[in-house]
């Protein structure tokens, strides 16, 4: 019986099935939003604003993550 090959993506001569693609989006979106936070804060300067609560947040779960994850 015949069986379609499943469709890949070439992205920069690397092949990613098209479960990655979602996650490479939502990947790339949430680093937009990220740069335009920084952005914003170079612009205005507050030195309390909300980019420095959600940086330390960042921060302190990445670290959490690469500590705790085995």
């Amino acid at each position: 019986m015949y069986q379609p090959l499943a469709k890949y993506v070439i992205l920069a001569q690397i092949v990613l099935p098209p479960t990655d693609i979602g996650s490479f989006v939502i990947a790339s979106v949430l680093l937009g939003i990220i740069g335009t936070l920084f952005l914003a804060y170079d612009l205005l300067r507050r030195e309390n604003g909300p980019v420095r609560w959600f940086t330390l947040g960042l921060t302190c779960g990445l670290l959490r993550a690469l500590v705790f994850t085995p």
